[in-house]
């Protein structure tokens, strides 16, 4: 990647005077690419890992483990300065630490168990706030910042407690249940409104965060099998997300840098939300070799500042399954619907967005899935496989969004083993995902105007083939492992527009490719019936076609409204040889 900034402290980037000088004047940043400076864009992580465990008596285990990761490096960031027409990208510096500690007391004996345990978190960054020069100003003004800022991760931390036990009951009963009980907290320093100083100051209503979300999660089991060909499974889980954090007040607001707006009664919404999941599942095996099931599941979800207040999912399922001499056969059926209560409309009217838009991941939702699948064994040394899956998500009432969803899978697949020291795979899998997105393009003038209509189509598919040999033992003390895997995928996007429409006719995308070769051979030499050496190689071959990150796409860091980095998505081949010792106890 190639940049213009530079950086003399831990989060600050800039940009030298002269170039700011000139570009504000009246120059143009294709003047200076010249000087830009090319490094590796990286990160690098760090990882240590401490587990221990005692049994002091046969029933009693303590468990501890010990976690931390440290990630140094830079990574990709996007910024605006004074408006979305000035993007900048930057490498953003990374400089984490993670450590997680867990520690538990563990009871067992042939009827009950009983655990308790303690969890923690402390996630620490020195740098969390990045500032960089604005290369179009060199000065502030009233309507251009001549830098910016933004927040980074805040250093946070977790602890939680839990509580866990399982009993083994009459009737071939068994009941488990676990519940943990957690705080999250976080509280740093809150950043200014801006760094504009040709705008006045504005108070902040408090200096730091004062951050702290409260979980409860539970999980409650039941399983039984009263008779050889009944069987029953109840399961209910439980999780409530309580944020304290306090409200921040805001009767005025700096707009990206460049203004003051007045906001009377703003302030920053707590995000909640309790879920309820209740799955019930019953199986009924009136032959030997015939199995039927079907169960039930609902989930109810409560959450704050969100277009729905509620969502109520019910599901549906049943399955069959059949076996025989020479192989077994099963069929899955599910239907769900889930449907949000509230007054959307009203709520995305207030914000000043389009009434009929929905956010897929609550939106009333009608699901379809489909599944079977085949194993047939002629003979005892060849095995066929087939499996088959639909899926069909249609979003009835999302006007703007995602509308439809569907995913078609079809895997077929063999294996032979011809003896006990070779055997042989292949499996080829054909899958296609596509979607349907509406859109309206107008300003507020054209709100209502439905000829500004238009759609997206999506599609994914995907090919893969991946072939296997197990030598084991041809060549005394050695075992041999060789696999192959190729990967196509193919994705394509269709823009649309109704007839009438008084948008331009759109100018399709060129589809994005990519091709994964994959070759590995693992081989295990037996130094002794305890002791084995392991060597393994992998070759991966990738290949892409993206429209978006190709090289004759970002030709040059000085793109139209933005300065980027010069990154691209580039064919490349890796050679990995990783060795390791096995000993069996």
């Amino acid at each position: 990647t190639r940049t213009l900034y530079s950086s003399d402290a831990a989060g600050i980037l800039r940009l030298s005077d002269t170039l700011r000088q000139q570009v504000q004047a009246g120059g143009t940043l294709a003047s200076f690419t010249s000087q830009a400076r090319l490094f590796d864009l990286k990160s690098r992580r760090d990882t240590a890992m401490f587990d221990v465990v005692l049994s002091p008596r046969r029933d009693l285990d303590v468990k501890f483990n010990l976690k931390t990761a440290k990630r140094e490096g830079t990574q990709p960031w996007a910024v605006t300065l004074g408006g979305h027409s000035n993007v900048t990208e930057v490498a953003a510096p990374i400089d984490t630490r993670t450590i997680d500690a867990t520690t538990d007391l563990e009871w067992s004996n042939a009827r009950a168990t009983l655990r308790a345990g303690y969890a923690g978190s402390w996630f620490d960054n020195p740098v969390e706030s990045l500032i960089l020069d604005n290369p179009l100003r060199f000065t502030d003004s009233a309507t251009a910042p001549a830098q910016g800022r933004l927040a980074l991760w805040p250093s946070s931390t977790l602890h939680s407690v839990t509580g866990a036990g399982s009993l083994k009951l009459a009737a071939n009963t068994r009941a488990t249940g676990n519940i943990t009980i957690g705080t999250w907290l976080q509280n740093q320093p809150l950043l200014p409104f801006t760094t504009n100083t040709a705008l006045r100051v504005l108070p902040l209503e408090r200096a730091t965060t004062d951050g702290e979300i409260r979980t409860v999660a539970m999980n409650y089991v039941v399983t039984s099998r009263p008779a050889p060909t009944l069987w029953f499974n109840a399961r209910f889980r439980y999780y409530d997300l309580n944020n304290r954090t306090p409200e921040l007040h805001i009767d005025e607001r700096v707009r990206y840098d460049s203004g003051i707006v007045l906001s009377p009664g703003l302030a920053t919404e707590a995000f909640n939300q309790t879920r309820h999941t209740l799955d019930l599942d019953t199986s009924f095996t009136p032959l030997t070799f015939t199995a039927f099931r079907v169960g039930y599941g609902r989930e109810w979800v409560d959450r704050t500042h969100r277009i729905f207040e509620q969502t109520i999912e019910d599901v549906l399922r049943a399955s069959a399954d059949f076996s025989w001499s020479l192989g077994m056969a099963r069929a899955i059926v599910e239907r769900s619907v889930r449907r949000g209560t509230g007054d959307p409309e009203a709520e995305l009217a207030a914000i000043g967005e389009q009434p009929a838009m929905r956010h897929f991941d609550i939106a009333d939702r009608d699901r379809n899935r489909v599944t079977g699948l085949l194993q047939f064994t002629p003979l005892s040394v060849l095995a066929f496989s087939a499996s088959a899956a639909y899926g069909h998500d249609d979003y009835r009432n999302s006007g703007f969004g995602l509308r439809d969803n569907k995913n078609r899978i079809v895997t077929v697949g063999a294996d032979l083993t011809p003896g006990e020291i070779v055997g042989f795979g292949l499996t080829y899998a054909w899958e296609k995902y596509s979607a349907l997105q509406n859109s309206r393009q107008a300003t507020r003038a054209q709100f209502n105007d439905a000829t500004r209509n238009w759609s997206i189509d999506s599609a994914d598919r995907n090919n893969t083939l991946t072939a296997t040999l197990d030598l084991l033992k041809v060549i005394p003390r050695i075992e041999s492992r060789l696999s192959y895997s190729f990967t196509r995928s193919n994705y394509a996007y269709v823009y649309r527009v109704p007839a009438g429409s008084t948008l331009a006719a759109p100018v399709q995308l060129p589809p994005v490719r990519n091709e994964l070769n994959t070759g590995m051979v693992d081989l295990r030499y037996l130094l002794t019936s305890k002791i084995r050496l392991g060597v393994t190689y992998q070759y991966d071959g990738y290949r892409v076609d993206d429209f978006a990150l190709n090289p004759g796409t970002i030709n040059r860091i000085d793109l139209p409204g933005m300065l980027a980095l010069g990154y691209v998505y580039r064919p490349y081949t890796a050679n990995t040889v990783w060795t390791r010792l096995i000993y069996l106890f």
